[in-house]
C-alpha cells in the first residue's frame, strides 16, 4: 500500500508540474500576444497621426504646404556666420520675396533666453498670407519663436458672390493690398502715442513704478486703450459656433517697445550721444533683429515669466524690425535724419497701407521731444515724429501654430480660415 500510496503521490506531483507548465507557457504566449497587439496598435496610431487630415492641416503646416521657403542666410557656412543672401538693403520688391527663414540667433531670440529656433516670415508683395480669426482679417507676419504665429489686423471680411458651376456662390473674402492701398482703411481708430512729449519715458507703452503692478495701475499710452478696447470686443467677447472665446486659440508672445540705447557718433546730436536702439538696427545698421533686450520693455502677460508680466491682454503693434524685414524701410543715414526718400520709397510691400500707422518702437529724443517710429503712407518708409503726432492704430497678435485650417490657401479670395484646436 505505501508503494502504491507513493505511486499516487508522484502522479499527482508530476501532473501538478505539467499542469503548471502549461500555464506558463499559456500566460507568456499570452504576454507575447499582448506586447505584438501593443506594437500593432502603437504603429497605427503613429500612421492616423501622420495621416491624419486635422494633423496635416494645423496653421503652421499649412503655410509651409502653400510656400516655398528660402533661406535669408547662407546655411551652408560652417562658421555659422550668417552670410546674408538676401540683400535687405535693397527695396523687397527686388529681391527675396516670399515667405522667408532664418535661424540667427541674433535676430530670432525674442525673450533673450539663448534657446531659439527657425523662425519663418513673409516679405514684400505678397498674396499667400491672408487669414480669417475671430471674424476677422489678418495678414500673417511670421512665427515667433515658440512656433506660434503673429498675425496684424487686416479689416473686416468682404462678401462677394461668384458664378461656380452654373450657380451663385458667396464668398468670404478679405481686403486685397491694391484695396488697402486705394482707401479701405484697416485700422481699428486714431490716437496719439503720448499726451506729453517733454519727457524721454514718454515713449514707453506703460511707464511702471518702482513697484511694478498690474497695467491698469500705470499710466500708458493712449495707444494702448484703442487696442485694449478692440481685444476685448473683437477676441474675448467673441465666441465661436461651440460657444468658447476665441482667446483660447491666442497664444503668449513678446510685443517689444525696446528703449535700449547704444551710441552713435552722427549729427544731430541727441541727449547723452545716444538714440534708441531699434530704429538705429533696423534702418542704418541693415541688422534688423526681434531680440528684446531690456525685460522692462519685454510687455508679456501677467502670467509669463519671460517679460514685464504688465499685460492683461496679449495685443500690440508691428515693430521696426517687423517693416523692416518686410520691406519697408531706409537705409542711409541722410535719408534717415535729413527726411530724404530718394530711391528708398516702396509701396510694394504687404505691410503698405497708403496711411501714416504708429510701430511700437521707439526712435528716441531729439529737440526736447520724445518721438516714435511710423510708417508713412505716402512713401511707406519708417520716419520718426513726436510722440503727440495722431496715427492709426492696427492690432497685432499671436495664435497658436496648431489651430486648425478648415479651408483656404491663404489667398485673399480664399484666406485661410482658422478653427481654434480642441480645449482639453
Amino acid at each position: 500500500m505505501k508503494r502504491k500510496d507513493g505511486f499516487i503521490s508522484m502522479t499527482l506531483v508530476y501532473t501538478f508540474l505539467i499542469v503548471f507548465l502549461f500555464l506558463m507557457v499559456s500566460i507568456l504566449n499570452s504576454y507575447t500576444e499582448k506586447d505584438t497587439f501593443l506594437e500593432t496598435i502603437n504603429s497605427q496610431i503613429e500612421d492616423d497621426i501622420t495621416n491624419n487630415t486635422r494633423v496635416r492641416n494645423t496653421l503652421i503646416s499649412s503655410i509651409l504646404r502653400d510656400n516655398t521657403p528660402q533661406a535669408m542666410e547662407d546655411s551652408t557656412n560652417v562658421n555659422k556666420r550668417y552670410i546674408s543672401i538676401i540683400d535687405i538693403s535693397n527695396a523687397a520688391h527686388t529681391n527675396g520675396e516670399g515667405l522667408i527663414y532664418t535661424t540667427n540667433p541674433d535676430i530670432t531670440d525674442e525673450n533673450v533666453d539663448g534657446v531659439t529656433g527657425r523662425i519663418y516670415f513673409f516679405r514684400g508683395e505678397i498674396e499667400t498670407n491672408h487669414l480669417i480669426y475671430a471674424g476677422k482679417c489678418f495678414r500673417i507676419l511670421r512665427t515667433n519663436e515658440d512656433g506660434s504665429l503673429r498675425i496684424r489686423y487686416n479689416g473686416n471680411i468682404i462678401k462677394k458672390t461668384v458664378i461656380e458651376n452654373g450657380k451663385e456662390k458667396e464668398l468670404e473674402t478679405c481686403p486685397t493690398e491694391k484695396q488697402v492701398k486705394e482707401g479701405i482703411n484697416i485700422s481699428v481708430g486714431t490716437a496719439k502715442w503720448n499726451e506729453d512729449s517733454s519727457l524721454e519715458q514718454n515713449v514707453g507703452y506703460i511707464f511702471p513704478g518702482p513697484e511694478k503692478v498690474a497695467d491698469d495701475e500705470n499710466p500708458r499710452s493712449p495707444v494702448k486703450d484703442v487696442l485694449d478696447q478692440w481685444y476685448l470686443t473683437n477676441i474675448i467677447n467673441k465666441k465661436d459656433s461651440n460657444g468658447v472665446s476665441w482667446e483660447s486659440g491666442v497664444s503668449r508672445a513678446v510685443y517689444c517697445n525696446d528703449r535700449t540705447y547704444e551710441s552713435r557718433k552722427i549729427t544731430p546730436t541727441f541727449i547723452d550721444d545716444h538714440d534708441h536702439s531699434m530704429y538705429n538696427k533696423a534702418n542704418i545698421t541693415n541688422s534688423p533683429t526681434w531680440k528684446c533686450r531690456n525685460l522692462d520693455d519685454r510687455y508679456t502677460i501677467v502670467s509669463d515669466t519671460n517679460g514685464n508680466k504688465l499685460l492683461f491682454y496679449p495685443v500690440g503693434l508691428v515693430t521696426a524690425t517687423d517693416v523692416a524685414l518686410a520691406g519697408g524701410y531706409l537705409t542711409h543715414e541722410k535719408d534717415l535724419y535729413q527726411g530724404g526718400s530718394i530711391g528708398m520709397e516702396n509701396k510694394g510691400y504687404y505691410l503698405y497701407t497708403g496711411r501714416n500707422y504708429y510701430t511700437m518702437s521707439p526712435y528716441g529724443y531729439e529737440g526736447g521731444a520724445a518721438k516714435m517710429i511710423y510708417v508713412e503712407g505716402s512713401t511707406g518708409i519708417m520716419k520718426k515724429t513726436p510722440v503727440t503726432s495722431t496715427m492709426d492704430i492696427i492690432p497685432v497678435i499671436s495664435i497658436k501654430g496648431n489651430n486648425e485650417i478648415v479651408q483656404g490657401m491663404g489667398t485673399s479670395n480664399h484666406p485661410y480660415v482658422v478653427k481654434m484646436e480642441e480645449q482639453k
